[in-house]
């Protein structure tokens, strides 16, 4: 994967995979070894399941879940010729968010499951291709980016937590996506190229799209920005210039640290406890989910698959 790539297709190829060559056996789903890094002594990150993205052997996904040791990996989907995304666990990690859709179509529609991957329940209607659904701290408003086609650059949309009322909030010509809504307050994170140049930085703004704010400014792409569970603390991996890897900096922007640096290594999720970022990294021609503490010690992948393995996002519990 090219990190120069715009946001437009980085999305596509980074959230949608829309484009990724590697070779897909579905009956190797659950052939998964156990995660051991290099020194051999298995790593015990906290508990919480970790949701991701799941290539299929048609070149679209599923939902999965999966332990941070790398064990006990589960499909909760199996929607053969449509494409399913992973989104946000509710505050009480019993329902995941998610979008499924046919690319043929660029149609997508934000859908809820139980953690299990029973309920299966649409939530919004109509034309559009959403992605990436998160909901707000007490889980009754979502927010989602939205394409009104492939063709379109995307924009921050909120919504009941029912999908009613969409609302777009950013309504910018920039590429706005990977919102995340704070799990302390109204603000909202997410990627865009508005200040121009060559790739994304990260933004926040209000819940009703005021007060947009930016907080990084370096050269490249700081791509699909976190928020740690204290809402202090926002995690983001960067792209495109000579200091790639995974960061870390305060709710204001400052501060950054590279803590992981280590090849194409995007869209970092929190664990429980504050202490553990997961992400996905793209490393000889595969994806793979990963997991490190926000120190940048225990780096080791959770995920060894020949299917393609993204977006991951972790419980709450």
């Amino acid at each position: 994967m090219d990190p120069r790539i715009p946001l437009t297709r980085l999305v596509a190829m980074t959230l949608a995979v829309a484009t990724s060559t590697v070779a897909c056996d579905e009956s190797s789903v659950v052939e998964i070894e156990q995660a051991v890094p290099a020194n051999g002594v298995l790593t015990t990150p906290p508990g919480g399941d970790i949701g991701f993205t799941l290539g299929t052997a048609d070149g679209l996904s599923d939902i999965a879940v999966v332990n941070p040791d790398g064990t006990g990996l589960t499909k909760l989907t199996n929607t053969p010729g449509l494409e399913e995304l992973m989104g946000g666990w509710s505050s009480d990690g019993s329902k995941i968010l998610f979008t499924r859709g046919d690319p043929a179509t660029q149609i997508s529609q934000v859908w809820v499951m139980n953690a299990d991957g029973t309920g299966q329940t649409e939530l919004t209607s109509g034309p559009g291709f959403r992605i990436a659904p998160y909901y707000s701290p007490n889980d009754n408003r979502i927010v989602f980016m939205k394409f009104p086609d492939f063709s379109s650059t995307a924009d921050i949309w909120v919504a009941n937590a029912n999908g009613s009322n969409e609302t777009n909030i950013t309504n910018h010509p920039a590429q706005d996506g990977c919102p995340r809504w704070s799990p302390v307050d109204n603000r909202i994170l997410f990627s865009s190229d508005r200040a121009g140049g060559t790739g994304q930085d990260a933004y926040v703004m209000q819940a009703d799209g005021s007060g947009v704010t930016q907080l990084t400014f370096v050269r490249g792409t700081e791509l699909c920005p976190s928020w740690s569970p204290d809402g202090q603390q926002i995690a983001y991996g960067q792209v495109g210039n000579q200091n790639p890897g995974v960061y870390i900096m305060d709710d204001d922007g400052s501060g950054a640290t590279r803590i992981y640096a280590n090849g194409f290594a995007v869209q970092p999720s929190y664990s429980p406890d504050g202490n553990w970022l997961t992400f996905h990294r793209w490393h000889g021609g595969a994806l793979d989910v990963y997991i490190v503490r926000t120190d940048g010690s225990g780096a080791t992948p959770v995920t060894r698959l020949r299917e393609r393995a993204l977006n991951p996002n972790w419980s709450p519990f």
